[in-house]
């Protein structure tokens, strides 16, 4: 195996270790010796692995056994029979013996299962634990079994008898399996070929492993024979390359009598039928439908009276209908119609619901509570049937503990939040009958004192006489502080009134409505706990006119989160109105019909609510504070990370969108190509690929991959100061130089980051670079002739896949 080599013994502590290890964990195998690392065949003992010496302890060896190494022996582990423990011995180098083999630690996922000696004892869920220095978590479990089938019987089956143009079903007497097998038929004396029923629509081999025939003829009296092969079933899978299969003795069909008479389609008790059983999420679904009858017999089908999902795919003629990826909304009622003519038919209906292993819409999140706060969890997991919720805290089961924690089903509850009972990893595990999926967060307990350091006051704001002003404190703190204010370092008192004038607001802004000229000097906010205190100082300046004193800040938002971007201005009421209006890329915001703009208030500061965001609303937002004879804005951008994921349809970050407006201009050999850049759905393009293909071949070739965004893409477009999910970059150039004369080359663009490449762009029109007359005759005439064939067979390859397709593609010499 890779970077693993045999055991070398390097120290008491690893000595006793292997010798521990191999009496516990091999007393199975029987008493024979183990091989450690070859030893060196000089006077002095050394491993050959590293050229260590090897200076054993006199206890190491083997009572009443040689200690010394010759040419043809090596160390080995044997079994003290009397003391029961492993010492060392020899053995002679061609004895046939289980080794000892060792990897270095970061080494060891290159360990592979598959070529070891399983046995029935590995069986059982696996779980990994991963655990660092802020606790454990354990990952989704995984589950080993092992797979077997026997043979078939000896036993000759049994005739089966049918009419002529009557319906038939041959059955597969299946040998013990586990846990599935996939079954195919063949018919003797007709070729080595299994039975191909979607070109025979009166036969039809269902995945119950039997075989139906609508009507018989004389031509399908034979033998049958069921040749079964052992598979790992939905949802696994198998670790051996090679699948074992058996293979059934002939069950004949006698096909006799007169013609049977006309009748009607009649669909078979085993239909409508679903495969597996139940279907689960996420994987693929399988209905299958068959009747008995005189052909042709038309299959369709319908859901709940309706047409079927639009991704389900009708197979052999209509008896499947199949859907990948299936999702919860696939169940329902789904009624096969079997029909000879208008007039003829039969329809039966199968209700089908869908299993689904729990899965977290909403994964935990990282939390950080003050000391002593009270914090209620909830995890929440889509799964059918109900799953059951297990809490754990780094990687052990959590039960309640009076006054510590409380865990009630889906919910844990911290009364008082200790920093020596609560912190570490947690993780809600939801199981039902089809799985267990966990989800993970780390949780902290905070207590440290104030400070300003990322978020001091103001230094500097601005007030209207007559108007309303607040001054925000913002500081970091565990547990929470209190506040207090001071006014030209005398103290501002809090009178508990929430009419009067200046009010201390619950989240420890100061709030100053009808401002005079006296409110006019320097405001110090003081913030104490138990840790500690600080303060934070700022100018209060009274104007005359109005005034944004809160102006909106850049905001990121997940998509579908909220985001709130605050605008808050002081004016003279007694004089003018003022009203706030919303601007998003210089577009006036329509509250009215988009439900997800909302004028409010946070914290006692009015502003703008953006409620379950999506890609379109990013951008560039001015809030303008408008009054009869003034306007004051001020803008911010709102960044909006996600894209959609169509299997869960969730929205999360992922590759970029499709590059738009792929152009070039031609100049001689070269061209010279333009695009516009996608969205970058939360995460920056890196760089670009750039594809060409040409009349000559019509597959996408990769020309470079290497074009990167800072390169060729016009920055001096892009502000700086919006890096979100829906930000375009300006248009990027890329000169392509050195392209074959004559050739109609195309192009298309795909921007790639963190997350991946992301949709290619539609291709650009065609280009032929035109070639000098000296470049041209200096390329032929060191022309290899073996080239020269090969470009010729691509052409005529690629004319006649165009003209097959009524397509024609015509190169001038």
């Amino acid at each position: 195996m890779e970077s693993a080599y045999m055991l070398r013994v390097d120290s008491a502590e690893e000595n006793s270790f292997v010798t521990s290890w191999l009496l516990t964990h091999t007393f199975h195998r029987g008493l024979q010796p183990w091989w450690a690392g070859e030893l060196g065949l000089t006077s002095d003992l050394r491993w050959e692995a590293n050229g260590r010496f090897l200076t054993p302890k006199e206890d190491y060896w083997l009572e009443g056994r040689e200690q010394i190494i010759l040419p043809t022996t090596r160390v080995v582990f044997s079994l003290d029979k009397i003391l029961q423990e492993y010492k060392w011995s020899v053995a002679p180098v061609k004895s046939r013996l289980p080794y000892i083999c060792e990897i270095k630690r970061v080494e060891a996922h290159r360990v592979l299962q598959q070529n070891r000696d399983f046995t029935a004892r590995d069986a059982g869920r696996y779980q990994c634990v991963a655990s660092n220095k802020l606790g454990s978590i354990l990952s989704d479990p995984g589950t080993i079994i092992f797979g077997h089938i026997s043979d078939f019987s000896n036993d000759v089956p049994g005739v089966v008898r049918t009419n002529l143009f009557q319906g038939s079903v041959l059955t597969c007497d299946l040998p013990n399996f586990h846990p599935a097998v996939h079954i195919k038929w063949y018919k003797e004396k007709s070729g080595p070929n299994f039975l191909r029923t979607d070109l025979q629509p009166q036969q039809f081999v269902s995945l119950n492993g039997r075989l139906y025939f609508s009507e018989t003829s004389p031509l399908d009296a034979g033998f049958y024979h069921c040749s079964v092969r052992l598979e790992a079933g939905s949802g696994r899978v198998m670790s051996s390359p090679q699948y074992p299969s058996r293979t059934s003795k002939g069950i004949r069909l006698d096909v006799s009598g007169q013609a049977a008479a006309n009748y009607q389609p009649d669909i078979h008790n085993d239909f409508p039928a679903v495969y597996p059983s139940p279907p689960m999420v996420g994987r693929d679904m399988v209905l299958e439908c068959f009747a008995y009858g005189l052909m042709p017999l038309h299959y369709t089908w319908t859901k709940d009276n309706g047409p079927i999902p639009s991704r389900a795919v009708l197979l052999e003629q209509g008896r499947v209908l199949q859907i990948e990826d299936a999702r919860l909304e696939d169940g329902g009622n789904y009624t096969c119609r079997v029909a000879r003519d208008e007039r003829i038919f039969q329809e039966k209906t199968l209700h089908v619901t869908l299993g689904a292993v729990p899965f977290f819409p909403h994964p935990l999140r990282d939390q950080h509570l003050d000391m002593g706060s009270q914090f209620t969890w909830r995890c929440k997991a889509t799964a059918f049937p109900k799953p059951v919720y297990t809490w754990l805290i780094n990687g052990k089961i959590l039960n309640s503990k009076p006054g510590v924690i409380e865990v009630r089903q889906n919910v844990l509850f911290i009364a008082k939040a200790d920093p020596d009972l609560h912190p570490g990893m947690y993780q809600c595990s939801a199981t039902n009958v089809h799985g267990t999926r966990l989800t993970s967060a780390q949780l902290r307990v905070l207590a440290f004192a104030p400070t300003f350091s990322k978020r001091p006051l103001n230094p500097s704001q601005l007030a209207t006489i007559g108007g309303s002003v607040t001054l925000t404190c913002r500081p970091e703190a565990a547990p929470r502080p209190s506040i207090k204010w001071l006014k030209n370092d005398v103290e501002v008192p809090d009178t508990n009134d929430r009419e009067a004038r200046v009010v201390y607001m619950t989240n420890g802004n100061l709030r100053i409505s009808t401002v005079q000229l006296s409110d006019q000097g320097s405001y110090t906010c003081v913030a104490s706990n138990v840790m500690g205190s600080a303060y934070s100082t700022g100018i209060l300046t009274i104007v005359a006119r109005a005034v944004i004193n809160i102006a909106p800040i850049d905001q990121r938002v997940d998509i579908t989160g909220t985001a709130f971007l605050p605008c808050q201005a002081s004016h003279d009421r007694k004089l003018q109105d003022m009203v706030y209006m919303w601007y998003q890329n210089g577009l006036p915001v329509n509250m009215t019909r988009d439900g997800h703009y909302a004028q409010g208030m946070r914290g006692g500061v009015t502003g703008l609510y953006i409620i379950n965001a999506q890609l379109r609303h990013a951008g560039q937002y001015t809030c303008a504070a408008v009054t009869v004879d003034d306007v004051r804005s001020y803008s911010a951008w709102l960044q909006v990370y996600g894209h959609i994921d169509v299997h869960h349809f969730l929205q999360c970050p992922g590759p970029p969108g499709e590059c738009a407006a792929v152009r070039g201009s031609l100049l001689g050999q070269s061209v010279n190509l333009t695009w516009t850049p996608g969205p970058n759905n939360g995460a920056s393009i890196d760089h670009f690929l750039v594809e060409f293909r040409t009349n000559f071949s019509p597959v996408w070739r990769v020309l470079r991959d290497d074009v990167k965004t800072s390169v060729v893409c016009d920055m001096a477009q892009v502000n700086p100061a919006i890096p979100t999910s829906r930000r375009r970059l300006g248009q990027c150039r890329l000169l392509l130089p050195d392209l074959k004369s004559g050739a109609i080359y195309s192009f298309r663009v795909t921007g790639v980051n963190r997350y991946g490449p992301g949709v290619a762009s539609l291709s650009s029109q065609g280009f032929v670079p035109l070639g000098n007359k000296k470049r041209t005759t200096a390329l032929t005439s060191s022309f290899d002739h073996s080239l020269m064939g090969v470009a010729i067979l691509e052409s005529v390859l690629f004319n006649h896949a165009f003209i097959n397709g009524a397509e024609t593609a015509h190169r001038e010499s």
